[in-house]
C-alpha cells in the first residue's frame, strides 16, 4: 500500500513510501502524518489536511493525555500514536488536523492520491520496531502486534478454533471453495454466538443447540446408531410417524411434525388471549390501560400449512 504526503509551503515538499507490513489505509494515513512531523522545523505551526475522520478523532483525543497515558493506551497502533506524540514533544510542534473530502478532485488531493499509487511501485520501506518501543513490544510470529493485544489474541484463538472445527471429517461438506464464498461467515458467527454478554449456562446450552442445528449433529436416529450402533438399530423408524427414518431432513419435514407445531400455535394463541382476558379485568379501573389492551392483535395461525 502507498503512502504519501506533499508539502505545499514555504517550500514544496513531495514524498512517497510503499508500505507491505500489516498494509491499511488508516495505518497509510497515520504514517504519512509521522513523516510529515519528522521533516518539520522546530517549533512550527503545522495544520495538516487528511480524509480521514477518525484519525483526526484519535488525534484530537490524545492531545489532551500524556505520553504516559497515550502509553497504556489499547487502541489500535498505539506504537504509532506514540511515536507522532513524541515527535512533536520533541520538536515543540503546533499540530491541526482538518478534514479533507475525499476525492474531491482538488488539485492537492489528487496529487498526493496519485502519488500513493506510484508508490506501490517502489521497493517497501522497513521500520525498525525498536523505533516504535516505549517500554516493549508484543510480537506475534517476530511481527509486532499493531492492535489491542487481548483482541489480537482472542482472534488467534478464534481462528485456530475455526481451523479445527472445519478439519473435522464431519464437516467435509464445509471444505469447498464455493461453498466457503457463498457464505455470509461474519452473519453466521454472530447469530452462534448470541448474547456475548452474557456467560452463563443457558446461553451456553442455547449456542451449543445453535451449533448442532447448523452442522446437523442433533441426536436424530441416524446420528444415534452411528455412535452406539449396538443400542440403537437402524431400522427404527420416526417415532412420531412410524413411517419414514428419523434424519436430520425428516425432523424438519414431517408431516405428523407440521401438525403437531401447528396445535402448539394455537394453544399458545389461546393462552396469550387468557392472559389478556385477565389483564383486562385488573384494568378495569383504568381506562387508559385498557384501552391500550384492545389494541393487541392475535394473528391466527390456523392457515398455516406444512412445508
Amino acid at each position: 500500500m502507498g503512502s504519501a504526503f506533499l508539502i505545499s509551503g514555504p517550500k514544496k515538499f513531495e514524498f512517497n513510501v510503499n508500505i507491505t507490513d500489516n498494509p491499511l489505509a488508516f495505518k497509510a494515513e497515520l504514517i504519512a502524518i509521522i513523516l510529515v512531523l519528522l521533516v518539520c522545523l522546530k517549533d512550527a505551526n503545522i495544520t495538516i489536511y487528511v480524509d480521514a475522520q477518525a484519525i483526526i478523532n484519535i488525534f484530537n483525543q490524545l492531545k489532551k493525555e500524556s505520553l504516559q497515558q497515550i502509553s497504556r493506551g489499547k487502541r489500535q497502533y498505539n506504537a504509532w500514536w506514540i511515536l507522532s506524540f513524541k515527535i512533536i514533544k520533541f520538536f515543540n510542534l503546533t499540530v491541526l488536523l482538518v478534514k479533507v473530502k475525499a476525492h474531491d478532485n482538488s488539485e492537492y488531493n489528487n496529487v498526493v492520491d496519485k502519488l500513493a499509487k506510484e508508490a506501490l511501485n517502489n521497493d517497501p520501506v522497513f521500520i525498525d520496531p525498536r523505533l516504535l518501543m516505549y517500554k516493549g513490544n508484543v510480537c506475534w510470529n517476530h511481527n509486532p502486534i499493531e492492535k489491542e493485544v487481548t483482541i489480537m489474541i482472542k482472534h488467534i484463538r478464534e481462528t485456530q478454533w475455526i481451523e479445527e472445527f472445519f478439519n473435522l471429517h464431519r464437516n467435509d461438506c464445509w471444505n469447498n471453495s464455493e461453498m466457503l464464498t457463498e457464505i455470509d461467515w461474519s452473519s453466521t458467527f454472530r447469530v452462534l454466538k448470541g448474547n456475548t454478554k452474557l456467560t452463563n449456562f443457558s446461553e451456553h446450552e442455547l449456542n451449543s443447540f445453535k451449533v448442532k442445528i447448523w452442522t446437523e449433529e442433533l441426536p436424530t436416529l441416524d446420528n444415534l446408531v452411528k455412535r452406539k450402533p449396538h443400542v440403537y438399530s437402524s431400522k427404527w423408524k420416526y417415532p412420531m410417524c412410524l413411517k419414514d427414518k428419523e434424519t436430520y431432513t425428516h425432523l424438519w419435514k414431517c408431516e405428523h411434525l407440521g401438525q403437531v407445531n401447528r396445535n402448539v400455535k394455537l394453544a399458545d394463541l389461546e393462552h396469550q388471549k387468557g392472559i389478556n382476558a385477565k389483564m383486562k379485568k385488573s384494568a378495569n379501573k383504568s381506562k387508559l390501560v385498557a384501552n391500550k389492551l384492545d389494541k393487541i392483535v392475535f394473528h391466527d395461525m390456523s392457515p398455516l400449512t406444512s412445508r
